[in-house]
């Protein structure tokens, strides 16, 4: 059994991805990011306070299949 000291167990859910990488990947504004985390539609990780939040690699993809899902079908969610 591997033994780790961080308070999130980043096997489950894959790499953490900082506010700037999540910006990256979606094209978009910090702000967006932020406002995708606290709607809830993207899980996120605090990590103190001087880093700031990271979001797992996991959460952003699954929001990424629901919305091209969404889009497929015609609804907006």
């Amino acid at each position: 059994m591997r033994q780790t000291n961080l308070p999130h167990d980043r096997t489950a859910h894959g790499p953490l991805l900082n506010v700037k990488q999540v910006m990256e990947r979606l094209d978009c504004s910090k702000t967006f990011v932020y406002d995708l985390i606290k709607s809830q539609q993207l899980a996120h990780v605090r990590l103190g306070t001087v880093k700031g939040l990271r979001v797992p690699e996991k959460s952003l993809k699954l929001y990424i299949r629901k919305k091209e899902a969404a889009a497929k079908s015609g609804v907006e969610s």
